[in-house]
């Protein structure tokens, strides 16, 4: 084995292992490479510039708070009622392993006597402990956790992981359950992060921390974060890992996630430079909200995969004082009077993870194998793949399962045809897959793939290489390394099987030396690729941030006061059930199209009604209590005539009071009879919430036999056309609709419209609308309308405990925007808005100017650029102050810049809010940014209320934004706001003295500006 050691960027360090050998001469080697990796890491953790907290770019992450669990300086062990058997003693020989990373001490609750044969040397008493602790590791009996946590909090525990050596016999599982949750709330008051419970522990195995109490080899580094709630699963794969010389940057057992969840482990990550892409293997999400707001920023810069059983809703393990989402998306109430078609947790968690960018994998083969390919190539852009053979039956195999998963086969262009026929047998036929025969040599393949390369329909290829005779496979192996730098230039993934042991073992190490995937069968290669484009496409949706356009903000607004209006007029009536009339007023004023639709309360009316509108009419019960009106005889069809009319009338009445009684019967629903003929369509339309996901939107195949077809597809709100016909695809009857437009001239775009503003519908009043039923939605060539439709509302009594009625998805907060005319000192107009995913590129460009002015050593004025410090509060200001205000961006790498500036642009709305200056640049005609301020909205935590901000040569600008956060935190219910700025930035204090804020010292260097936001002003205009 051979290390090699790099110094990058000046001041990092970090170990790069050359694995190109066998598992033989690991063994042979591994006494001198425990001896190496010993100096390595005593080094790394003396070295400043290992600790990203000791430098400006970990204030510029931020959400370093884990590092107490993964980077700890002093470790406790505190152990009690618990069997003193082998897993204690590993768990102590791993604690003792890693004192050259930590300071390390034990204690007992009870007899010492028990545990002194085990903790040697660094054992204490409870009160002899002194504080700052870092992480304390708990293995106790559950009742005595809370006294534990109590001693800890005394001395200024950051941590503690609750391992799997706690035990709970003799408690029955409420009692369990009860602990959990006064556990977790200890921890809480205390501000304790917990890990656990039932953890098996956690690894860092770039610095070789080994927390664990069954884990004892030494795992090699990698780029790869292993998170998990299964032991035995972790300690499966890391064994596994040290075959197949698999690196990790960090492992943890989350357990039952009583604090500690996926969102703070996806943040963690996703912020540490080392770890490239994170793998899930997950029983429970816990809190969705969470978890989709933090997969959402980090997915984009990061590949997040996920397995999931499918058919575990409530792992036996999962304990968690966080609520989960319920076997099934409909309300129970709601099941019986929705002709919606139910669907269980697994459907709206799918919809989860492809709304925030996670790609759900099927097996934990195929976890690695993709973690595998993306850590290599690049994602394809398309779902098109070229299937290159020298044999027959491989590439059909392989076309058949890129098919059955949704991929498709590329065409082949006129032009690339003909090169390839110059290649083929004459017998062969140039189709995709192209079949090159037995006999094909290296230079075939070569001459095929740079055909195939310039091909405009091709995303990507699979090259399928199996022995024969004359099969020359050491040769291919080097043609396919030497022009794989031109398909990932192109983004075109290129992934091979050479399918065969022995002879192609040479060839096989080629490729692997070339970072060529290579797979042992080849339909296992294209279910992979199947794998690569869905999440691209998962990627590409992250972009899509619904909102109502600038220049129509103003009448949804009005809109929304319109329907919010009616709706709570109908709730002080004490109705939960809206009236068919009501349901499509509703729709109406989201301009949804709906058929003229009239109420008559006597028969003279309703003849009257039925000759406006013209015959055939349709007649329908009108109740505000019955929910299904043909159970009561109320729905009489094709009226043609005032006779028919008045009999229908008659008959609604009789039946309806004979079956329900007369005080039911309202009057009549009078509608015209919609003309359906053979070339019309009908679909549905619905959403009800979730308990965790909030609402969620349902579209598919209308009609009386929604429930014989089962068509439909579900999507998280908001919706704009974009992810509105993403989710209509999904579905069947779709797929006849765009032959339907194809043919018929039927106009797709309307029902795109129709879901979209429904999304925007029940966006807006989820806090009213608790399920709605649009079915059936006509469509035909010449017209989409709404033939009927229902709405529940949430009881006023029970909604707000029941049921979380906020979009899982923050929309894009338009009322956030505005136009500021300048002033007189010559300051241009500039529009200041929320940042969209798409500003990405003006967002990086931005800061690498900034980058380079700050670390260029040029004496730059404060009027020049303007920073605040962005420091947490649970940084400690001495870390700052060690670094001089003028080089502190020198130590920041372009790459993490360009990850922070993608995290702030994916960033969930309903977490922080970033706000840009932009205006007309006078060179390039484009906008360009100035200068933006961020505020953290995660309500309950420790960021809560800290400012960012960073200007380019304007103080009035930087006023402004800073006003408009005061404003936008007291919309957002923000208790305070603060931010740090160095003392040589004086503007700084002058624009707090301005807005109100209260500044005092921190340390030497720094200041702190806090103002608390009253209730008081809530109500400021943000268009003034």
């Amino acid at each position: 084995m051979i290390l090699l050691w790099k110094k990058c960027f000046s001041v990092k360090l970090y170990s790069k292992p050359i694995v190109d050998c066998t598992c033989t001469t690991l063994e042979t080697n591994a006494k001198y490479l425990q001896r190496f990796r010993t100096c390595a890491r005593r080094h790394l953790f003396h070295s400043s510039t290992e600790f990203p907290a000791d430098s400006y770019e970990s204030l510029l992450v931020g959400r370093q708070e884990l590092d107490a669990i993964f980077r700890p300086k002093k470790v406790t062990l505190v152990v009690g009622d618990i069997p003193n058997d082998r897993k204690l003693h590993t768990l102590w020989n791993n604690l003792q392993a890693g004192v050259n990373l930590f300071n390390l001490e034990a204690t007992s609750l009870g007899p010492s006597e028990r545990f002194e044969n085990v903790l040697t040397n660094s054992f204490k008493r409870m009160e002899s402990l002194k504080g700052p602790i870092d992480l304390a590791v708990i293995a106790t009996h559950l009742s005595e956790v809370q006294s534990v946590l109590h001693n800890l909090a005394k001395r200024e525990t950051k941590a503690c992981l609750l391992s799997s050596l706690i035990t709970w016999d003799k408690l029955t599982t409420k009692e369990t359950q009860s602990l959990f949750r006064e556990i977790a709330a200890v921890a809480s008051q205390h501000h304790i992060r917990l890990i656990g419970s039932d953890s098996l522990g956690i690894l860092n195995c770039r610095l070789g921390l080994n927390i664990s109490s069954s884990l004892s080899q030494d795992y090699l580094p990698g780029q790869v974060a292993l998170l998990s709630q299964s032991g035995s699963l972790i300690c499966s794969l890391l064994d596994w890992s040290v075959k197949e010389r698999f690196g990790f940057s960090g492992v943890a057992d989350v357990g039952t996630m009583l604090d500690v969840d996926w969102a703070d482990l996806i943040h963690y990550f996703g912020n540490d430079s080392h770890t490239h892409s994170i793998l899930i293997y997950a029983e429970s999400i816990g809190n969705v909200r969470r978890f989709l707001s933090a997969a959402r920023e980090v997915a984009v810069s990061k590949p997040i995969m996920l397995i999931k059983p499918y058919k575990l809703h409530i792992s036996s393990k999962i304990v968690s004082t966080r609520p989960t989402s319920g076997k099934g998306a409909i309300p129970k109430e709601l099941k019986g009077p929705l002709d919606l078609l139910t669907f269980d947790e697994n459907a709206v968690l799918d919809e989860v993870f492809r709304r925030s960018g996670v790609l759900r994998v099927a097996s934990v083969n195929d976890l690695f194998l993709t973690a595998r390919v993306l850590a290599h190539q690049p994602r394809p852009l398309g779902s098109r793949l070229t299937i290159i053979s020298n044999a027959g039956g491989p590439g059909y195999l392989a076309a058949d399962q890129l098919i059955a998963g949704g991929g498709q086969l590329s065409s082949l262009s006129t032009q690339v045809s003909s090169k390839i026929q110059k290649v083929l047998p004459s017998h062969l036929p140039t189709t995709n897959p192209i079949d090159l025969s037995g006999n094909a040599s290296a230079n075939d393949y070569r001459e095929v793939l740079e055909a195939c390369l310039e091909n405009a329909e091709t995303d990507g290829a699979l090259v399928i290489l199996t022995p024969h005779t004359m099969t020359q496979g050491t040769e291919t192996a080097h043609v396919l390394a030497s022009i794989s730098k031109q398909w990932r230039e192109r983004h075109k993934p290129l992934l091979t099987s050479f399918m065969g042991g022995k002879e192609l073992m040479e060839a096989q190490e080629i490729l692997r030396n070339a970072q060529i995937p290579n797979f042992a069968f080849s339909d296992t290669a294209a279910s992979i690729w199947n794998y690569l484009w869905r999440y691209n496409e998962y990627l590409q949706s992250l972009y899509e941030v619904p909102d109502s356009g600038l220049s129509e903000v103003a009448y949804w607004k009005e809109s929304q006061r319109t329907a919010e209006a009616m709706l709570r007029s109908i709730q002080k009536e004490g109705r939960s059930l809206m009236t068919e009339v009501e349901s499509k007023k509703l729709l109406q004023i989201y301009q949804i199209p709906v058929v003229d639709t009239r109420v008559a309360k006597e028969e003279e009316d309703a003849v009257e009604i039925a000759k406006e509108l013209g015959f055939p009419v349709v007649l329908k019960l009108h109740s505000e209590t019955i929910i299904h009106k043909s159970e009561v005889g109320g729905v009489k069809l094709n009226l043609t005539s005032s006779e028919a009319v008045k009999h229908a009338f008659r008959s609604i009445r009789e039946s309806c009071g004979r079956l329900r009684g007369r005080q039911h019967f309202q009057g009549v629903v009078i509608y015209r009879m919609i003309d359906k003929p053979r070339d019309t369509h009908e679909v549905m339309l619905g959403s009800v919430i979730d308990s965790q996901a909030g609402p969620v939107i349902q579209f598919g195949t209308g009609g009386s036999l929604v429930h014989v077809y089962e068509d439909f597809a579900i999507a998280l709100p908001p919706l704009n056309s974009h992810l509105a016909r993403q989710m209509m695809s999904r579905t069947k009857i779709y797929g006849a609709l765009v032959a339907a437009r194809k043919t018929l001239g039927m106009d797709t775009r309307k029902i795109e419209e129709i879901v979209e503003r429904f999304s925007r519908m029940v966006t807006e009043q989820a806090s009213f609308v608790k399920a709605c039923e649009i079915n059936p939605i006509i469509v035909g060539p010449k017209t989409v309308v709404v033939a009927d439709a229902r709405v529940w509302l949430h009881e006023v009594s029970k909604h707000s405990l029941q049921l979380t009625s906020t979009p899982a998805i923050r929309p894009y907060p338009s009322e956030y925007v505005f136009s500021w005319p300048g002033d007189s000192m010559g300051t241009p107009p500039f529009l200041i808005r929320p940042i969209r995913p798409e500003d990405v590129h003006r967002f990086k460009r931005f800061m690498q100017m900034i980058l380079r002015l700050k670390g260029s050593g040029n004496d730059m004025s404060d009027s020049q650029i303007l920073m605040t410090a962005t420091l947490p509060e649970y940084v400690p200001i001495e870390v700052f102050e060690k670094l001089s205000h003028d080089n502190r961006w020198k130590d920041i790498t372009l790459q993490r810049l360009i990850e922070r500036v993608v995290s702030i642009c994916h960033a969930d709305y309903s977490t922080s809010l970033t706000l840009v200056a932009e205006t007309m640049d006078a060179e390039s005609g484009e906008m360009e940014f100035h200068g933006f301020a961020s505020l953290c909205l995660g309500k309950g935590t420790k960021e809560e209320g800290i400012i960012s901000l960073v200007m380019r040569e304007n103080t009035i600008l930087a006023n402004e934004l800073l006003k408009r956060l005061v404003v936008i935190a007291k919309q957002e219910k923000l208790s305070k706001i603060t931010f740090l700025f160095h003392q040589k930035e004086v503007a700084f204090e002058k624009l707090c003295e301005k807005i109100g804020f209260h500044i005092e010292k921190q340390g030497s260097q720094l200041y702190r500006a806090t103002k608390v936001c009253t209730t008081e002003t809530n109500k400021e205009n943000l268009s003034a």
